[in-house]
């Protein structure tokens, strides 16, 4: 079986999790940005991906978080991608702070602009908005503490070592 029809196959079977995140995800929902789910690149393939600007989201269950998926995470690295991992259980309990982990990775690269999660009092443009209304916004802010952890490790940062 090829990457392709392997990635193919893993799109028909989706995790809850990776179902819960694609939702969110897929049709330019997400800071206006076109994600792919189960998308080869190289001999790997990425459960979530957005070529234009090289971000990879990975949805982790039990059988992660090895030296394998260091190595993985280490040579699509080395291609230019950032790679996030998240646990399924955070993106099924806690999916605002998953969605928030995104958003802070893709505006620390300087990716896109902040979208506004409310109107700006000092305009004009601003005034009688629905903050809802706005374009791209993904909803409340959440105060959820998601950082990147350590590669291959999710977001369960290493013992003994500081996560960035």
């Amino acid at each position: 079986m090829t990457n392709h029809e392997f990635a193919k196959e893993l799109r028909s079977h989706q995790t809850a999790a990776e179902e819960r995140l694609w939702y969110f995800l897929r049709a330019h929902r997400f800071l206006g940005l076109k994600f792919k789910r189960q998308k080869p690149v190289g001999l790997y393939i990425a459960d979530f991906i957005c070529m234009e600007r090289k971000l990879i989201v990975e949805a982790d269950g039990g059988q992660h978080g090895t030296l394998r998926d260091f190595d993985r995470d280490v040579w699509l690295q080395d291609q230019g991608y950032t790679v996030l991992r998240f646990w399924n259980n955070q993106i099924q309990d806690e999916i605002e702070g998953v969605l928030e982990a995104i958003r802070q990775a893709v505006l620390a690269k300087d990716f896109v602009e902040p979208p506004a999660l409310s109107p700006d009092p000092s305009s004009a443009r601003g005034r009688g908005e629905n903050p809802a209304s706005v374009p791209n916004a993904i909803g409340p802010r959440s105060s959820f503490p998601f950082g990147r952890g350590a590669v291959g490790e999710g977001n369960r940062p290493k013992q003994g070592s500081a996560t960035t």
